[in-house]
């Protein structure tokens, strides 16, 4: 079982962050601005590689032809069905394809804003939503599957945290079906459904276990964590092969090897604790995870199994992209980029180690001004606003592991018995970190790692600067500090 009193303190913090009229008006505000913004870059940034090329297949669908089956689809499939409902709804116009995707950009703004409640007042939930829709769709407002990829691993993340809540199955079963609804849009989706197996790993290792003793199952537990984490590690490896450099290393691999380095080491300190139960409780959570993506999947794939084309799906979504990928392939930044980070690093460090008082507020404070005025710069000189985008893109790998060395020190904290309270006023107070509150730090720490639609800006800069804030800065912000509340 889990702490009660971690559990308590991180129910207690999300029912005081997200409730309240006050909180309802600032969310209404947060989500007219953004649809605003939206709204008003509509119109910019039509490719015909990317708007001609979607709504060309979402015509043929309207036809009556299939994805991968009648004609070759970019993507897995799905979003041309999606779009092709766009232009029923809107009209014959590349136009009607963007306003599908506000549809769902509308669902996911106040999604962003619920995670955020997690981890900071309504003020501050506002301006980190505000700040990751800037920087998000309209960037580059085109109806790519990278933008549902952010949007369906968003809802998968928000039904996880519900789980870290109440510790309800049935919420990780909507995270498996977000996972599949994700790479029906675009294969990439596996990457959240990795980031969630890596979160169930590290969830279930937080729970209570029984005495110490010298039985084989605590080996047991040990050995198949690390088989599967090594597999995991191995598969992302030969992603990477045949272009391995130290960039590729230090922003696709390193970020994924830290979070297993965690896990295996915390399987190892518990080997003489674990039992069979263990392993079938982590079983029955990856079978439930497994089901909810492939229900969708499934009745996805109902048609071409109708048709008899489920080869030519499979070979159009798993062999056919990864030609296309060899030639459209776009390196990664150097780990020297790094350097470009540390202005941001400190700023979250900063406002991470006050405490929540007024210097809290003012470090928050200082850090949305700061973002609010590289913003500006950026519109205003397009120099600084690479260097500002390089400076997020490189900090991705620099975060993870100074959040990974953070849940080390948690887990240490714990054993030696230190627990959160809560002060007097209300605000939690966390000493040290016991693991039910480390879940939600650990959670966005996996889709940083592991998922690049949650992760931060592209390598290429074009299509995404998907939100930093939304997978791996929120980890430093609150920064597995002392004090969990900016109220």
């Amino acid at each position: 079982m889990d702490s009660p009193s971690g559990i308590h303190a991180f129910r207690r913090l999300a029912g005081r962050a997200s409730g309240g009229i006050g909180s309802r008006w600032l969310l209404l505000a947060t989500c007219l601005v953004s649809f605003a913004l939206f709204a008003a870059r509509i119109n910019e940034g039509f490719i015909g590689a990317d708007d001609g090329t979607l709504a060309h297949a979402a015509e043929r669908v309207l036809h009556g032809e299939q994805p991968q089956v009648d004609f070759y689809d970019n993507y897995t499939g799905a979003l041309s069905y999606g779009n092709a409902v766009g232009l029923k709804l809107f009209g014959m116009r590349m136009q009607s394809l963007r306003w599908m995707l506000f549809l769902f950009f509308a669902a996911w703004v106040p999604a962003i804003w619920h995670l955020a409640t997690r981890f900071a007042s309504p003020l501050g939930a506002s301006l980190i939503t505000l700040l990751a829709v800037l920087w998000s769709t309209p960037v580059y407002p085109a109806p790519v599957a990278s933008w549902y990829n952010l949007y369906f691993a968003t809802f998968g993340t928000v039904a996880l945290f519900r789980y870290i809540e109440d510790r309800r199955v049935f919420w990780i079963f909507l995270a498996g079906i977000s996972a599949g609804v994700s790479f029906l849009c675009k294969i990439a989706g596996l990457y959240f459904l990795a980031a969630i197996f890596l979160f169930l790993v590290f969830s279930e290792q937080g729970r209570e276990r029984a005495p110490e003793d010298e039985s084989k199952a605590g080996w047991a537990y040990f050995a198949a964590i690390t088989l599967a984490l090594s597999s995991f590690d191995y598969l992302l490896w030969g992603l990477i092969r045949s272009r391995a450099s130290a960039a590729s290393i230090y922003n696709f691999l390193l970020p994924a090897l830290a979070l297993s380095a965690l896990l295996m080491a915390r399987a190892w300190q518990s080997r003489r604790k674990a039992d069979w139960l263990r392993l079938r409780r982590l079983g029955m959570r990856i079978l439930i995870l497994t089901s909810g993506f492939l229900a969708p999947l499934v009745l996805y794939l109902l048609p071409c199994l109708h048709a008899h084309a489920l080869g030519r799906w499979f070979y159009g979504v798993l062999v056919i992209p990864t030609e296309r990928l060899q030639l459209t392939f776009y390196p990664s930044l150097h780990p020297v980029a790094a350097i470009c980070c540390m202005p941001l690093v400190v700023l979250l460090l900063l406002s991470s180690r006050s405490l929540p008082t007024f210097n809290g507020r003012v470090a928050l404070g200082l850090l949305s001004g700061v973002a609010v005025a590289a913003l500006f710069f950026c519109l205003r000189y397009p120099d600084f606003a690479r260097w500002v985008w390089v400076s997020a893109a490189a900090s991705i790998p620099v975060i993870v592991i100074a959040g990974r060395h953070q849940v080390m020190g948690g887990q240490s904290a714990t054993r030696a018995g230190i627990a959160p309270h809560v002060a007097a006023g209300g605000d939690l107070v966390v000493q040290r970190h016991p693991v039910p509150v480390l879940r939600p730090h650990v959670l966005l720490l996996c889709c940083a790692a592991v998922d690049p639609d949650l992760r931060g800006p592209r390598s290429h800069g074009c299509d995404s600067c998907a939100p930093t804030f939304d997978g791996s800065g929120w980890v430093v912000l609150p920064a597995f500090r002392g004090a969990h509340s900016f109220a």
